[in-house]
């Protein structure tokens, strides 16, 4: 008798690749809408915190700068004019703020104790004075 060694060819047929493939592209149809949705959250919920952060900081550069500061808010933009006058134009992807006026005194108070702003359709509040700050010192 003759004895061929019969090679073991070792892989994967073009249908169990097809099969991988179509369960792949399903699970990936599935979890990549609420990956983009979470990502989107993530990124509006940076831009409230560097918003609030930036804000809080105004009572700062008021107070050190010795001069008023004026941020106005107008839908999805804020414009900030310190006490020379120079403006500062920013514009936000997914705050809205409606229309808004604060103006920081030189020492450091602003003249309103709250921002409103939508974030992705939910309301948020940033509150500017501290909790154990007197509210009769802010006029």
């Amino acid at each position: 008798m003759d004895e061929r060694k019969q090679s073991a060819v070792s892989g994967f047929t073009l249908v169990e690749l097809l099969v991988v493939f179509a369960i792949s592209a399903v699970a990936l149809s599935l979890v990549g809408p609420m990956f983009q949705d979470q990502l989107e959250k993530s990124k509006a919920s940076q831009e409230w915190s560097v918003f609030c952060l930036f804000t809080k900081n105004l009572r700062l550069e008021s107070f050190f700068s010795g001069s008023h500061i004026t941020l106005v808010l107008e839908g999805n933009k804020s414009v900030l004019t310190d006490g020379n006058g120079n403006t500062h134009t920013e514009l936000y992807k997914y705050l809205d703020f409606g229309n808004q006026r604060l103006v920081f005194n030189p020492s450091g108070y602003p003249d309103v104790m709250f921002v409103n702003a939508h974030v992705r359709n939910t309301e948020k509040t940033l509150s500017l004075v501290e909790r154990n700050e007197v509210v009769s010192e802010l006029k």
